[in-house]
């Protein structure tokens, strides 16, 4: 059966917006759980590493921190739901997605941390932009950060390619060798 190219239009758009709903879904439940375990691990270490002010405005702690508690577990979380039975994130589990490799077979571990550092590549620019050479929120003198613009620029050109793609695939997908589908 071959679609019309409105009617191919709106299946393409409907599949986007799935695909951007499910990472909002998931992105929103992580910054919960990651907030509750940052607080915890705070909690336990008497404050460890922010027991100092200075410690508050040495940029490579405070990025060392975030890597720790905030990229390295959410990245985590990608891959092993996506290498999953389900081969889903929550979000894409609760819209009807899933991640496989271009063929159709079971995406590999090596391909699922690829696809997982490019797609939250954005963040992690906006991190170092934030936080180096000195946290923003302790600069004496913030100026302009290029990197803000250069994070922007990346998620802009993820999204351009995933509506220009026949099969929806962003620039992650596309070096990754993956492609995100509707759960049969």
């Amino acid at each position: 059966m071959k679609l019309s190219l409105s009617a191919q239009i709106q299946q393409n758009s409907r599949t986007i917006f799935r695909r951007v709903a499910a990472y909002f879904i998931d992105v929103t439940l992580l910054m919960l759980v990651v907030q509750g375990f940052q607080w915890g691990l705070l909690a336990l270490t008497g404050g460890f590493p922010f027991e100092t002010m200075a410690a508050l405005n040495n940029g490579w702690i405070i990025y060392g921190w975030v890597l720790l508690t905030v990229s390295l577990p959410i990245w985590a979380y990608f891959v092993l739901s996506e290498h999953s039975r389900w081969q889903a994130t929550l979000g894409k589990r609760l819209l009807g997605l899933k991640v496989s490799s271009a063929t159709g077979e079971k995406a590999g571990w090596g391909q699922l941390l690829g696809r997982t550092v490019l797609k939250l590549l954005p963040w992690e620019i906006f991190h170092l932009t934030f936080m180096l050479p000195v946290p923003l929120l302790s600069d004496p003198a913030p100026a302009f950060r290029p990197g803000f613009v250069v994070g922007f620029v990346v998620l802009l050109l993820y999204l351009l390619v995933l509506w220009q793609t026949p099969r929806q695939q962003s620039i992650h997908d596309l070096i990754a060798e993956t492609v995100v589908a509707e759960r049969p």
